[in-house]
């Protein structure tokens, strides 16, 4: 591999083929892959000794990661994150944790927002990605371990998890009489989800995550992730309306009336909950 005219490198084919050879169907023009790499070493001191330590590759898999192909996101997952629960057993071995933490990372790596790109363009190929992403794991669980560690009890952390933007004298009332039932039902309820559900649920209420957006990650069409937020939502009203009607007594006339106003406050506490929880 050489430096080209104009801060460019030029890449031997040879490394390319080889880099396709390890990644069949996964296909990236060989420009647009090679400003990809010379963005990777033109600040090093001695770019050509940057470029013959270059893991070509895994940067090539990154690349396709990091412009949303499919079947590089399914290689991602197939080869690397498979293996997160190994990299993360000596802070916490269960699988659940490792769960979290696989949900968590790749929202981290593959998620864009307006003014940022993926994480995953972050790794520049200096070390294999299996190492890199050993690393993002274990960062990610600690941040994980310590937000657990920070959590404050549930009676102040919710207290407000009902409140609109304009007081509502008839919410008003409805939390002063049943505030109690109604923080530890939402707890219950949400604390239930899976990794993956409270995953969905942050990308779309928390960080205004599109479902097509999802849909990449996930590998399915954004109408499914639209149906995923909805059988979602039913669900946490479902639960919660099984443990009202037996926590709080009422007729049910009442407990209708109560459940309107639970309902339309639902989207509201979502996304406070989950606030408050990352």
């Amino acid at each position: 591999m050489t430096r080209g005219p104009g801060s460019r490198v030029v890449i031997d084919r040879a490394a390319i083929e080889s880099a396709k050879r390890e990644w069949p169907g996964i296909e990236i023009d060989a420009d647009e892959f090679t400003q990809y790499v010379t963005q990777r070493v033109l600040d090093d001191a001695n770019p050509r000794a940057a470029l013959d330590e270059l893991h070509i590759s895994d940067l090539y898999l990154a690349c396709a990661c990091a412009r949303g192909d499919r079947r590089a996101l399914r290689e991602l997952e197939r080869r690397f994150l498979c293996d997160v629960g190994l990299f993360v057993a000596r802070l916490d071995p269960s699988k659940a944790f490792a769960d979290e933490v696989t949900q968590l990372l790749r929202h981290k790596l593959l998620v864009t927002g307006r003014a940022t790109r993926a994480k995953i363009a972050d790794y520049r190929g200096r070390g294999p990605l299996a190492g890199w992403l050993r690393v993002a794991a274990v960062r990610v669980a600690r941040d994980l371990i310590r937000s657990r560690d920070r959590r404050t009890p549930i009676e102040r952390e919710h207290g407000d998890e009902l409140r609109p933007p304009i007081p509502d004298p008839e919410l008003q009332l409805v939390k002063g009489r049943y505030g109690k039932e109604f923080r530890a039902a939402f707890q219950t309820t949400l604390s239930a989800l899976s990794p993956k559900d409270r995953n969905v649920l942050c990308l779309y209420y928390l960080d205004g995550t599109s479902s097509s957006a999802i849909g990449a990650m996930y590998r399915v069409q954004g109408a499914t992730v639209r149906l995923w937020i909805k059988q979602l939502r039913e669900r946490i009203l479902d639960r919660m309306r099984s443990i009202l009607r037996e926590s709080m007594g009422l007729d049910t006339t009442e407990f209708d009336n109560v459940m309107v106003v639970v309902q339309s406050q639902l989207d509201l506490s979502i996304s406070r909950y989950l606030k408050k929880r990352t």
